[in-house]
């Protein structure tokens, strides 16, 4: 992870689960110094959700899947504005349609509620995958641009190049033609001369 703060968004509606997810979360960071950066925000509003990805600095949003807007809807929404950021459902249900969904929408992974509720730490595991997920997602972006950015520049510099190997031709040729030119006025005054002669 890097030194500065990753921020996670939390989209749940039930108070219990987001207990126990910011209960492991916390326990965490306490253990292991690469979640030290790491802060949650929680909400359990659609709006809020835009308002504080606006914010910037995101990296992950996990969202329950059944509210009163669809985790994967909210989600779909937010790529469309926020392209690299991770996602990861959770749902109790697990109907195909809703998994389906999900992934659709662009996710990482799809969490039932249920093994969150027995083993907290294996939604942990998740988290940690996603966010390496990302990092690595963001680093292969920043090459691609820094590569792209090259191969302007190298376009550039041969643009250049060929510019000044034309130049250079038409210059020769130029020269050729001028020293031709001095060639048959010369001539043409020995010309004269002799016939003036």
């Amino acid at each position: 992870m890097q030194n500065d703060v990753t921020k996670i968004l939390y989209v749940e509606d039930e108070p219990d689960l987001l207990e126990i997810v910011l209960e492991e979360m916390n326990e965490l960071k306490d253990e292991n110094m690469e979640f030290h950066g790491v802060h949650i925000q929680t909400t359990a509003d659609e709006q809020k959700v835009y308002d504080e990805l606006q914010k910037g600095g995101y990296w992950l949003i996990i969202a329950d899947q059944r509210m009163p807007v669809r985790g994967s809807d909210i989600i779909g929404r937010v790529h469309e504005r926020f392209p690299d950021i991770g996602a990861i459902v959770l749902s109790a249900w697990a109907e195909f349609k809703d998994v389906d969904s999900a992934y659709r929408s662009g996710i990482f992974d799809y969490v039932r509620k249920q093994d969150i509720r027995r083993e907290p730490e294996r939604l942990i595991g998740r988290i940690r995958s996603a966010l390496q997920k990302v990092r690595l997602s963001r680093e292969n972006r920043a090459y691609q641009k820094a590569l792209e950015q090259s191969v302007v520049e190298l376009s550039d510099q041969a643009g250049a190049v060929s510019l000044g190997r034309g130049i250079a031709h038409h210059g020769k040729n130029a020269l050729a033609k001028i020293k031709g030119a001095g060639q048959s006025i010369e001539s043409g005054l020995e010309d004269i001369q002799d016939f003036l002669a």
